[in-house]
């Protein structure tokens, strides 16, 4: 099932983000919202650092080097109805090595809901 947008996230305090807030006049459409959620890529894992319509961010201790690519990864969102896995395909705008973390920005092109019967 494609789904036309993220779902409505609550935004939570900045305990989860780890990087300075911007300070400057907002230039982004949609608002950003701060969530860690599990991330699950080809070859590891990682936790959102933040969300919206358009974009989200995340962080990996894994070697992310593809700069400028489409990118499938899937983002758990535990709810009371149980896990759901939401694919999302996008075009990596940014990756920023911190340390032994890559803080990897992307651009959403196409988001898809399933939900898990695994668990």
């Amino acid at each position: 099932m494609l789904v036309a947008s993220l779902p409505a996230w609550r935004r939570l305090g900045g305990d989860r983000e780890r990087t300075r807030p911007y300070r400057g006049k907002e230039r982004r459409g949609t608002p950003r919202y701060y969530v860690g959620l599990p991330v699950e890529l080809s070859f590891g894992a990682g936790t959102t650092l933040d969300v919206s319509e358009t974009g989200l961010r995340f962080e990996t201790h894994q070697r992310f080097p593809h700069y400028r690519h489409l990118t499938t990864f899937h983002v758990i969102f535990q709810h009371s109805g149980g896990p759901t896995r939401i694919v999302i395909v996008g075009e990596v705008m940014r990756v920023e090595e911190h340390g032994t973390r890559w803080m990897v920005a992307v651009r959403i092109r196409n988001v898809y809901a399933r939900r898990d019967r695994s668990g």
